[in-house]
């Protein structure tokens, strides 16, 4: 099943940091793809996001959906 159409991809230092701060949405089917990753936080977002933690091979290991917005 798809989880997104369309991949942002978050693979250096300033786009991980940047993340989805400053937005007040992500749009329907968009993904932000944050590598490498070892923990989420929505500390200064706007809108609460969804989080699938996947491993270097692909298989999905975790699961979280509506992740509330300012949570550390």
């Amino acid at each position: 099943r798809w989880l997104a159409t369309h991949i942002e991809p978050a693979f250096d230092s300033a786009t991980r940091t940047r993340g989805l701060l400053g937005r007040d949405h992500l749009p329907e089917g968009h993904a932000l793809v944050i590598a490498p990753c070892q923990g989420v936080h929505t500390f200064g977002m706007r809108f609460p996001i969804d989080v699938v933690g996947v491993r270097r091979d692909g298989v999905v290991v975790r699961c979280r959906a509506d992740l509330p917005a300012r949570r550390l």
